[in-house]
Formats: structure tokens, C-alpha cells, sequence
């Protein structure tokens, strides 16, 4: 994919309101999948509302409503140490979202997917915050077995297999 195939939103104040409420739910179980120790815990909840940020725009960007995020996610908090199922969109899709920290160049980032979060049938779509919470990047989606395929490994995230972003096949909108 290329740059010119990112999909940019706006986060508005009543999404990022919608998105810090089910971040804070989704805090009790949660942990950070980086970092650990002192730091998975100071950054937790910045972690959960980037994660939050990125599957409510995958719905919007799926449905072009907040609907099925919002469905979704009350299901979650009725049984909260469950988890979300390993995905985040119908269709088996798991978001995968980072806050873009040392480069807000969207390009330079990669996906990564951890052994206990692939799933045969699945697919993967990267999304980015940008550093000031302002916008989101839908970067690319992947399939598990192009992933098995593609991805490689590296040292700095264990045993998960990445993906460059330039790798990622651009996102198909389901409505059209």
C-alpha cells in the first residue's frame, strides 16, 4: 500500500467521549501488550482508549455508524475479564491500534500480531493516533494466512510477527 491509499478521520469530542467510556470499562482485566511492570500500569489507560479509538473507527469506517461498537462493547462489559473475543469487527477483524509516538510519519510503523491473537479466518487492520489525539490512520488490512506468509519476526516484540505498513493491502470499505 502507499499513503495516498491511508484513510483519515477526525477524532470529534463526542467520539473521543464515546471511546474514553469504554475505555475505562475496559481497563479492569485489560493490560498494556508493550510494556510492563510500573510503566503497563501508568500506561494502561491511555492504551485502552487508543485501542477503543481504533475499533470505533473500524466500525465507522465498516458501517458508518457507531452501532456495532457500541453493541459490541456493552457486551464486553457485561462479562469484563472475558475480553472481547480476539476481534473487533464483524467479519473476524481485529484492529490493532498504536498511538504514532516516535515517527508521525504513518508509513514508518508496522503491524504486529502476538501468537495468542491470531486466529485462523481472521484478519488484521493497523490503525495510528496521531501524537495529539486529533486523527486516526486505517492504515491496511492483512489476512491470518497472508500473514503467516509475509510476516517475519523481531527481536523487539518477541515471537509476533510484523508487517510493514507498505506490506499491508489497502482496506476495503464494507458499504461501498
Amino acid at each position: 500500500m502507499t499513503s495516498n491509499q491511508i484513510i483519515t478521520f477526525d477524532i470529534t469530542d463526542d467520539l473521543r467521549k464515546l471511546a474514553i467510556k469504554y475505555a475505562k470499562n475496559a481497563e479492569i482485566g485489560g493490560k498494556s501488550q508493550i510494556f510492563t511492570g510500573k510503566e503497563r500500569q501508568a500506561r494502561l489507560a491511555e492504551d485502552q482508549l487508543i485501542g477503543q479509538l481504533g475499533e470505533m473507527f473500524g466500525d465507522i469506517l465498516q458501517s458508518g455508524t457507531t452501532e456495532f461498537y457500541i453493541k459490541h462493547r456493552e457486551e464486553c462489559d457485561e462479562n469484563p475479564f472475558k475480553g472481547d473475543g480476539g476481534y473487533d469487527l464483524p467479519g473476524n477483524i481485529d484492529i490493532k491500534c498504536s498511538k504514532m509516538r516516535y515517527s508521525q510519519d504513518p508509513m514508518k510503523y508496522n503491524l504486529v500480531v502476538r501468537p495468542r491473537e491470531r486466529g485462523e479466518g481472521k484478519a488484521y487492520i493497523l490503525a495510528l493516533v496521531t501524537a495529539d489525539e486529533a486523527k486516526i490512520h486505517l492504515m491496511g488490512q492483512i489476512t491470518d494466512q497472508q500473514l503467516e506468509i509475509i510476516g517475519h519476526q523481531d527481536l523487539r516484540f518477541g515471537d509476533a510477527k510484523v508487517v510493514a505498513t507498505r506490506h499491508l493491502a489497502p482496506i476495503r470499505r464494507r458499504n461501498g
